[in-house]
């Protein structure tokens, strides 16, 4: 790899910060979820929800805030406190991921449930009499293989065929 194709490289990988990784590597904006930080945060967290769900730092996410605030105060006032109280914190929304997961294994486990109930049941519903008719079917399945061999063996050996085979190398 050439040395410009590695600095390329280096430079979409990593964002100018040196913050996070961009490429494969990073998650996607889709993949996140908004949150309240209220451990990390001033002021019910949101600023650092903000930060950790577009990969900034909270200071900036800070200073970006009380600059809004300032150039127009109606408006970021009413958002931030709208999301004070509509973005969950960030327990409410791993406490959400956990009972989906416990669901998700939940409803897993029942399927394999069902599915080894219905097994049980085929293999019950698969009696003495069902036996007994698949042996007669696979009997007379070999019984018409064997007629067929006999078939093709009486036809090699007659002397019809070797006639048939002198006139074929003519």
């Amino acid at each position: 790899m050439s040395r410009d194709n590695m600095r390329r490289d280096k430079k979409f990988r990593r964002c100018r910060r040196g913050s996070r990784l961009r490429g494969h590597n990073s998650v996607s904006i889709s993949d996140r979820q908004l949150y309240r930080d209220p451990q990390r945060g001033k002021i019910a967290g949101v600023c650092a929800g903000l930060a950790d769900y577009f990969g900034m730092q909270i200071w900036l996410v800070r200073i970006l805030a009380v600059t809004g605030l300032l150039f127009m105060p109606q408006i970021v006032f009413f958002a931030y406190l709208i999301a004070i109280f509509v973005v969950p914190t960030k327990q409410q929304l791993e406490q959400s991921r956990a009972e989906a997961m416990d669901e998700e294994l939940d409803s897993q486990q029942g399927k394999q449930r069902r599915f080894d109930r219905l097994l049980s049941d085929r293999d019950d519903a698969f009696s003495l009499n069902s036996k007994r008719r698949t042996v007669r079917q696979l009997k007379a399945r070999f019984d018409k293989i064997d007629r067929r061999i006999q078939d093709l063996e009486s036809h090699v050996t007659s002397p019809q065929y070797e006639l048939h085979r002198e006139f074929r190398k003519m």
